[in-house]
């Protein structure tokens, strides 16, 4: 799902996996209940280009017995400004519940700011639950090996960038990683 202003309530009841890609300034709110014996694979990519401000809310809930979500939240940020909060609570009675979140900014040049706010909630004593959060610019090390290659600044960030996305596409759709005119249209928009 490629989404602009996205206000979303999604209870799972069966293991479903699910990759979404903001890339709009504005508010997103995305929200999922996972039900006894269900799982949730999701995957959130944030593009933030341009000058403005995406905002984003995600909450995931662990409702019952034996549920599970794995959730990695990705943004790419150039000249804008990206505010995430997320949280994973695991409901009271939720018990052998499994309960992932990751969070990783990516800063693309010095006028991108990313505020990251992962939260877990754990009102249930037999659940594994951890979640983390980094933000970082693009790798001095990484764009210098390629720039070596005799690859410009530009197109050494670019490639990077691409990796991540595709990595992150590439678990749900690997015709869509694989399709190089959607990851061009989006690089362009990020880098012209």
């Amino acid at each position: 799902m490629i989404s602009n202003h996205t206000h979303e309530r999604r209870v799972v009841e069966r293991d479903e996996r699910q990759l979404v890609v903001l890339h709009t300034m504005g508010q997103s709110d995305l929200q999922y209940v996972v039900q006894s014996g269900s799982s949730l694979q999701l995957d959130v990519v944030v593009i933030g280009d341009r000058a403005g401000m995406v905002d984003m809310t995600l909450a995931v809930q662990l409702a019952d017995v034996d549920a599970a979500a794995d959730v990695r939240v990705l943004a790419l940020v150039q000249s804008a400004r990206v505010r995430i909060s997320t949280s994973l609570a695991i409901a009271p009675g939720a018990q052998q519940t499994d309960g992932k979140l990751v969070m990783r900014g990516l800063l693309l040049d010095d006028a991108a700011s990313i505020a990251m706010t992962p939260g877990l909630d754990v009102a249930a004593n037999d659940v594994s639950a951890w979640h983390g959060a980094s933000i970082d610019h693009v790798d001095d090390i990484q764009r210098f090996y390629l720039e070596t290659r005799w690859l410009t600044s530009v197109h050494a960030q670019r490639m990077i960038w691409r990796g991540l996305l595709t990595d992150a596409v590439r678990r749900y759709d690997t015709d869509l990683a694989e399709d190089t005119t959607w990851l061009e249209s989006v690089s362009r928009a990020l880098f012209y």
